[in-house]
């Protein structure tokens, strides 16, 4: 039942963003997305990592990692060149980085703990 579940919300997550990324070339928006997983040195999926997309003249927009580990962003209006998406988690070394490219990217961060 709960890898059902998963699917069916894995599933559902893919149609947002899809409805989303049509929205924002229709309506000729840039637009930034991130999806990724978040794990420990031994591999392990880490839940509860806040991300945030931080932008110019914009609201962060924010998210947390599942139990797996995974999180989905997107940012509409927002220019690339000017966006960087962070990663914190308390115990951990917080890692950012500068949004390279329009549309959607994957990230895979490994945390390292914060000693």
């Amino acid at each position: 039942m709960m890898q059902r579940d998963n699917y069916l919300n894995t599933i559902l997550l893919i149609v947002i963003v899809s409805i989303s990324l049509i929205a924002c070339n229709a309506l000729g928006e840039p637009m930034v997305a991130a999806r990724g997983v978040v794990k420990d040195v031994n591999g392990n999926p880490l839940e509860g990592v806040s991300v945030v997309f931080e932008t110019l003249n914009r609201v962060p927009s924010k998210t947390v990692t599942r139990k797996d580990g995974v999180f989905d962003l997107t940012l509409i209006g927002a220019d690339p060149k000017k966006t960087k998406i962070s990663f914190t988690k308390t115990g951990y070394k917080s890692f950012e980085k500068q949004f390279e490219v329009e549309g959607q990217a994957e990230f895979n961060v490994i945390f390292e703990l914060d000693e």
